[in-house]
């Protein structure tokens, strides 16, 4: 079988970004595409949903399929201050935390994360190399951002990538994480906005309409969160496009690469 990297996204609007438009397959519910990448690499990615036990389910049935690598991009929320919306996180160490404390789960020992970071200073984007936290639960408002970062000194945090890269390390494959930041750490999201999205991330109308009847004042806060994801989406487009061209994901998947494992 010819090698393949296994995707996980989490929403639809970022699997849009990153390989376009096309049809889906699904199967038992599994909902997936299979593309070439222009560096030649098959691409199998697959629309996870929302949180760890989501992907964590995601990464299995890659592994199970025969991938040779495995790699999760998206959106996150920023956790050091210096980080701005769009800045781009190259991970280079991937954390767990939940009700029994914070792990580390995976951590690269490869050049080929040293490479990507590189290939994204060379064409001037604002990227960042460093640890991803995830969390068991959406991270919403400044203060918990805050208290996550004085804990862990990590720079993003989000619902998925924890359960791919221990994936990846239990099953002996490469891993690969890009992540784009969204909200700040100065940034609360309304919880009522973050209600109004179904696992999979589509937006669920009815509560939404509710939730602004009930509160205007949240019609701004929707406009600002959306104008911050889009950003988010736009710049984790270009940082993918780079890997890419720069043929990071054939790197990625070559009999030579070395598990990206502790």
């Amino acid at each position: 079988m010819k090698p393949a990297m296994g995707l996980v996204v989490a929403l639809l609007a970022e699997a849009r970004f990153l390989i376009g438009s096309g049809p889906w397959e699904n199967r038992d519910g599994r909902i997936f595409r299979r593309i070439r990448l222009d560096d030649g690499t098959d691409l199998f990615c697959v629309r996870s949903g929302t949180g760890t036990r989501n992907a964590l389910s995601a990464a299995e049935w890659l592994v199970s399929e025969g991938v040779s690598a495995l790699a999760v991009l998206g959106i996150s929320g920023g956790l050091n201050p210096k980080l701005k919306t769009g800045d781009l996180i190259v991970g280079k160490t991937v954390l767990d935390k939940n009700g029994k404390g914070t792990c580390c789960v995976w951590k690269s020992n490869s050049g080929l994360v040293e490479s990507a970071y590189r290939a994204l200073k060379a064409k001037e984007m604002p990227a960042h190399m460093g640890a991803v936290i995830t969390a068991g639960g959406a991270v919403l408002s400044a203060e918990r951002k805050q208290s996550i970062y004085r804990e862990t000194h990590a720079l993003a945090v989000d619902m998925e990538s924890s359960a791919v890269g221990q994936t990846a390390t239990e099953a002996g494959l490469a891993f690969f994480l890009l992540r784009a930041i969204c909200d700040t750490f100065d940034q609360n999201i309304p919880e009522e906005l973050f209600l109004c999205l179904d696992p999979s991330g589509k937006t669920r109308l009815s509560p939404l309409i509710n939730s602004l009847l009930r509160r205007p004042s949240l019609i701004t806060e929707l406009l600002r969160t959306r104008s911050r994801f889009v950003t988010a989406l736009k710049s984790l487009r270009c940082g993918w496009r780079i890997q890419v061209d720069n043929h990071m994901p054939a790197l990625l998947v070559s009999p030579d690469s070395q598990p990206i494992t502790d």
